[in-house]
């Protein structure tokens, strides 16, 4: 995905437990989760990819060596947004393209990769509360438990604790359905009240929802509300389950960085709960990071801590970023992080107009696809192959460009002159529609990530506005010889 790089400071504490070995998950039906996996493989909701504001900085501390890694969960690539279209391999032209503006697309190509590459968002993940049952050694017994046995038992222990969950709260777990997509949510205890969680993402994009318990069982909900900044809605359920998951209300006495959790969701919209096992590895003012490897249809599901089981976050968003100094070998890799919103660290709840949100919603999506169409353009013509649009307000100007530059009888002042109408309509084009939205965007979450695409469109504006400049010079001209 949502449709990225940060620097995270080493810890400054420390409360660091060995993660328990992981116990192998066998996966129980899934429910469909959050993130818009779309009816007819329309981007998911938390394949929207939308703008996750800027993780707080987490503390992190790596699993030591000696410890066996947490039980193997199947792998699967997550894909976030619309699927990549293959490019065409382009004609060659006429008359080669401005090299100005070539040269530039390059560069902004470039700077442009780990920009837009934070732009994952999305976000997809379910979680499972689970209660760990502890294992303390048999009275009376003094030697020393054989390692290879302590971890077995810790495994079954732990096997058994997630199963316990899924059994205990079988109607706590939500498939959010409708018309172009499907997400994740839960039933979860807050505030002496039992509300139905999900991502903000996920409700405002999923039209006329269904809410269909495990069972079967439709729920019907009533008031909601969606966080003041995090990507948390909740909604009063007229009906509550009768066992509902409990949220932790003291995270951090209880919550540390190895801990195991439980991720239970609708992965890839696929209709049955799958279980994805993981640990804490991050822990952030309002939020925390996990290793389970949840994917598109997760988003709106519960992080469960199996050592209390209770709900410490909502699965929302990935990040995936280019290392190239990682471990493999030099040759670099792309890291893949996953987040959750902490339940506990919301600061205000704003009530819901759904209306607004849906239309503050489909605003912001038009924004960010014409972003990554910008992008794509760009990218495009550094590689010298025929461009694709996903929106008509770069297609139309765009194509009427490359008509003009690769006519055989145009002069290059009639070629230079219409490389500047274009990158004067770039540079509009980029301010435009987010001073409009500005205006308009009334809930907090939404203002938050149409900054983060401001902070994209400033840089295409710099690109854009440096560019034109070089092309306003004598020198600028012999670029078209």
């Amino acid at each position: 995905v949502e449709k990225s790089e940060r620097v995270v400071p080493p810890p400054s504490v420390a409360e660091v437990r060995a993660p328990a070995p992981g116990p192998q998950i066998v996966p129980a039906p899934a429910i469909k989760p959050l993130p818009v996996n779309p009816v007819k493989a329309p981007e998911p909701i938390a394949e929207l990819e939308p703008v996750p504001p800027t993780p707080a900085p987490l503390l992190e501390t790596p699993v030591p060596a000696a410890t066996p890694p947490p039980a193997a969960i199947a792998t699967v690539v997550p894909h976030y947004g619309p699927a990549p279209i293959a490019p065409v391999q382009a004609q060659a032209p006429a008359t080669p393209a401005p090299a100005s503006l070539l040269s530039a697309a390059g560069k902004l190509a470039g700077a442009m990769v780990p920009l837009l590459a934070e732009k994952v968002s999305l976000p997809s993940l379910p979680g499972l509360p689970g209660t760990t049952p502890s294992s303390a050694p048999s009275e009376g017994v003094n030697a020393v438990m054989d390692p290879k046995a302590a971890e077995a038992e810790a495994a079954a222990a732990a096997k058994a604790a997630e199963a316990n969950v899924i059994q205990t709260h079988n109607d706590a777990f939500v498939i959010v359905k409708g018309i172009n997509g499907s997400g994740s949510g839960f039933a979860c205890r807050q505030d002496d009240k039992t509300w139905l969680f999900s991502n903000i993402h996920v409700v405002s994009e999923i039209k006329q929802p269904t809410l269909t318990r495990l069972d079967g069982v439709t729920l019907s909900a009533g008031a909601a509300e969606v966080a003041a900044g995090p990507d948390i809605a909740r909604m009063v359920l007229t009906k509550a389950p009768e066992h509902p998951l409990e949220m932790i209300t003291d995270f951090e006495a209880n919550v540390h960085i190895g801990d195991d959790v439980l991720v239970l969701g609708n992965s890839g919209g696929g209709g049955v709960v799958t279980s994805l096992k993981g640990k804490v590895v991050g822990i952030g003012p309002d939020r925390i990071e996990v290793s389970a490897e949840f994917i598109p249809g997760n988003s709106g599901s519960p992080i469960v801590h199996l050592k209390t089981g209770k709900v410490i976050g909502i699965a929302t968003y990935l990040t995936r970023r280019y290392e190239q100094f990682g471990s493999g070998g030099g040759n670099g890799s792309v890291v893949v992080r996953r987040f959750g919103y902490r339940l506990d660290k919301v600061p205000v709840w704003e009530p819901v107009n759904w209306p607004e949100l849906y239309a503050e919603a489909d605003q912001l999506e038009q924004v960010s696809k014409l972003t990554e169409d910008i992008f794509n353009f760009l990218d495009a013509l550094r590689n010298k192959k025929d461009p694709t649009f996903a929106t008509d307000t770069l297609r139309r100007p765009a194509q009427d460009w490359t008509t003009k530059i690769h006519t055989r009888n145009m002069s290059d002042s009639d070629r230079l002159s219409a490389t500047q109408s274009f990158l004067t309509a770039l540079r509009f084009m980029v301010r435009g529609d987010v001073a409009v939205a500005q205006t308009r965007f009334r809930y907090v979450y939404f203002r938050n990530r149409l900054k983060d695409e401001e902070k994209v469109r400033d840089r295409m504006y710099q690109a854009f506005d440096s560019e034109l400049a070089k092309l306003g010079t004598p020198l600028s001209r012999h670029s078209f010889r």
